[in-house]
């Protein structure tokens, strides 16, 4: 198991009672979510929810017409989601090597995913090889500018990063690797993916008047939204 895996693993039960205590994860429900869902196209044939988690957004995705097979390198948090219902199927696997046939999804959703993949390269490729011709990549990654601050690094370098938040008597360890923006572009590049959309999402007026914490979204990057097509 890789070392990303690996501290995912680690983190799961408490990212599930971060994920699923209600009305917790406000820059999730209130910002980074509704401004992804945006991007999405209509449901199709088969979407794969890469790096799943404990699946909110699988179930979601489910909700909305989708048929969701999920894909996780955590086997405590596929599990999780495959008891919490809404997926046709979650399997546990890693990024650069998943289970599934050449071709087989119109859509790829790797919401806040991309970030905690030891391989980015190779798991783009991957992403790219089950992607059938003219399919979708959805993702949402940390903003590089965030996340090197969270790194300690130069901008331009590439290094992970540990980041613990206690929030209403919840704590939660945020494991994952800061990358310059060109080397999303780059690996999109190499794994022959279009990028078709780029956005750096803001909060709404309305959402930051109700919800002042959110508010330093409004001023920094926190998130990066991207959309990519399959050759």
């Amino acid at each position: 198991m890789s070392d990303l895996r690996r501290a995912w693993e680690d983190e799961a039960e408490r990212w599930a009672a971060w994920a699923r205590t209600p009305d917790h994860d406000a820059w999730f429900w209130r910002f980074n979510w509704p401004a992804f869902t945006a991007l999405l196209p209509p449901a199709g044939h088969d979407t794969l929810d890469l790096g799943c988690g404990e699946g909110r957004c699988g179930r979601w995705l489910a909700e909305h017409g989708h048929r969701v097979t999920g894909v996780d390198g955590s086997p405590t948090l596929a599990g999780l989601a495959r008891e919490a219902g809404g997926y046709a199927e979650v399997v546990v696997a890693d990024a650069v090597s998943m289970p599934m046939d050449d071709a087989s999804f119109d859509l790829v959703c790797a919401f806040m995913s991309l970030h905690d993949v030891d391989n980015l390269p190779g798991a783009l490729a991957e992403i790219a090889r089950v992607l059938e011709p003219d399919g979708r990549l959805c993702a949402a990654v940390m903003h590089p500018l965030t996340s090197a601050e969270w790194a300690d690094a130069h901008y331009f370098q590439s290094l992970p990063y540990v980041e613990t938040m206690e929030h209403d008597g919840l704590e939660m360890t945020f494991h994952g690797r800061h990358r310059p923006l060109e080397d999303y572009t780059s690996s999109l590049r190499g794994a022959r993916l279009v990028l078709e959309d780029l956005r750096e999402p803001q909060p709404s007026p309305e959402v930051v008047a109700d919800r002042p914490d959110l508010a330093e979204a409004t001023v920094r990057p926190q998130f990066l939204h991207f959309v990519a097509r399959r050759r």
